[in-house]
């Protein structure tokens, strides 16, 4: 159910209300992204971090 804001005293204040909501939830959604983004690059580091270690123990191997 939408939340009770109660009713703005004037016009400047409902677009202060309005602005303030808007501000809100562009901070919300760039916090969300980064997170996304930063899931995505630990992610990308552990794979490359895998392959590293794969590729040292192949050319331990050879060099045995």
């Amino acid at each position: 159910m939408a939340e009770d804001r109660g009713k703005p005293q004037n016009v400047s204040e409902a677009v202060r209300e309005a602005v303030q909501r808007t501000v809100q939830t562009t901070v919300g959604s760039a916090q969300l992204t980064r997170e996304r983004a930063q899931e995505t690059v630990d992610e990308i580091v552990r794979g490359a971090e895998a392959r590293a270690g794969a590729v040292r123990r192949s050319v331990r191997s050879a060099e045995a």
